[in-house]
């Protein structure tokens, strides 16, 4: 689904006042594109982003978890 990690610093606001915390930018998509714009208008889509999301962050920041450890996608088995 994605282009990868990209690491690098930034000039965005959260990173030059909150230096104690980490950030993410996360580009999704383009609203411009008719295809794209139609697609974030639902949710299993939104859903499936989010999910890829959270999985990305937990990963980095686990890297090698316990195997008692859920996976996001595990946890959120049965969510309606």
């Amino acid at each position: 689904m994605g282009q990868g990690v990209k690491q690098k610093q930034a000039n965005h606001h959260v990173t030059r006042t909150q230096k104690n915390i980490g950030a993410v930018l996360v580009e999704i998509g383009f609203i411009t594109n008719p295809t794209q714009e139609s697609a974030f208008q639902n949710d299993s889509y939104l859903e499936s982003i989010g999910i890829s999301i959270a999985n990305g962050i937990f990963n980095t920041a686990f890297p090698n978890p316990t195997p008692n450890i859920p996976s996001v996608d595990s946890s959120l088995e049965g969510y309606q």
